[in-house]
């Protein structure tokens, strides 16, 4: 949480609670940095199990849940904005998720930064003082 609230305009994070195609359950980070790849990786550390940090077209991030989605189907969502993850927060979302049905998806979003800077009347777009887009499963 304080990585991301303090993360520069150019990086954009989203944590995930989801299901594998097993059927196990697990958390997951993905994180998209708009600039020099080596800036990107100094930036972006850690130890991962999986790791694929490279330049990718805007189309391919875009599209990347695709699969998760597939046509034909009804989806709905529902988001609500947040200042801050609370334990109790992280208790409730736990929660949810885990007595959600196997093909949910639980997703934090990280917003804040620069759209935090932008004047309240500036644009429509309202809750500029949320840090986080909260998906949950419905």
């Amino acid at each position: 949480m304080r990585f991301s609230s303090g993360a520069p305009d150019e990086l954009s994070l989203d944590a995930a609670l989801v299901t594998a195609p097993s059927g196990e359950r697990f958390f997951s980070i993905s994180a998209c940095y708009i600039g020099p790849l080596d800036e990107g990786q100094q930036i972006i550390h850690g130890t991962p199990v999986e790791r694929r940090i490279a330049p990718v077209p805007y189309l391919q991030i875009q599209s990347a849940g695709d699969s998760l989605f597939p046509r034909g189907r009804r989806y709905y969502w529902k988001a609500q904005f947040m200042r801050e993850i609370t334990d109790q927060a992280i208790d409730t979302m736990l929660a949810a998720y885990m007595t959600a049905p196997s093909e949910s998806l639980l997703v934090l979003q990280q917003v804040g930064g620069a759209i935090s800077r932008v004047p309240m009347d500036g644009t429509p777009y309202a809750n500029r003082d949320a840090l986080y887009d909260l998906g949950l499963p419905v």
